[in-house]
């Protein structure tokens, strides 16, 4: 990149190479089974008005279960 030619095994001596994460979309999927109950749901719709102008409109939904 800058006109240094540099080995590999040169960088290997300076880089630690990062564990590859074989099945992130588990983790993911456990995560959001973990905290279903607590997960907020946002949703968005359009309110036709009489003169046909468009008005955007959203709702908050969040649902919070404490176990007593």
């Amino acid at each position: 990149m800058l006109g240094f030619d540099v080995s590999e095994r040169t960088i290997s001596r300076w880089m630690k190479r990062t564990p590859r994460d074989s099945e992130p979309a588990k983790r993911w999927l456990t995560f959001l089974r973990n905290h279903r109950e607590a997960i907020a749901a946002m949703d968005f719709f359009t309110v036709p008005t009489i003169g046909f102008i468009r008005r955007s409109d959203s709702g908050l939904h969040h649902r919070y279960n404490r176990a007593a």
